[in-house]
């Protein structure tokens, strides 16, 4: 089986991985996990390991940096709306978009 993994990292610091299989005939998905910069702000407030978001965290520093990458996100196959469900409502909502 002959593998090639590609790395893309954009002007805006969004990285993509991907591996594909020469030989393969499934389908890949790209899901967009969208949230709200409020949500991501709650959801990451404690963590100190995100380097762009350690000097003036703030929801409208997220915001911005959103902003900047919508493009990028909008050539996923799939948006999924995360404010306010858990990570089980988002892995059956993918679910049933592969299952589909």
């Amino acid at each position: 089986m002959v593998r090639r993994i590609a790395s893309v990292l954009s002007d805006t610091g969004v990285c993509s991985t991907m591996v594909v299989d020469a030989f393969s005939t499934e389908v890949s998905f790209v899901f967009f996990l969208k949230a709200s910069p409020q949500t991501i702000y709650d959801r990451i407030k404690a963590e100190s390991h995100r380097p762009l978001l350690k000097k003036n965290f703030s929801v409208e520093k997220i915001a911005n940096i959103l902003s900047l990458r919508e493009k990028n996100y909008q050539k996923a196959n799939y948006t999924i709306e995360t404010d306010k469900k858990t990570p089980q409502d988002i892995a059956k909502e993918i679910a049933g978009v592969i299952n589909a």
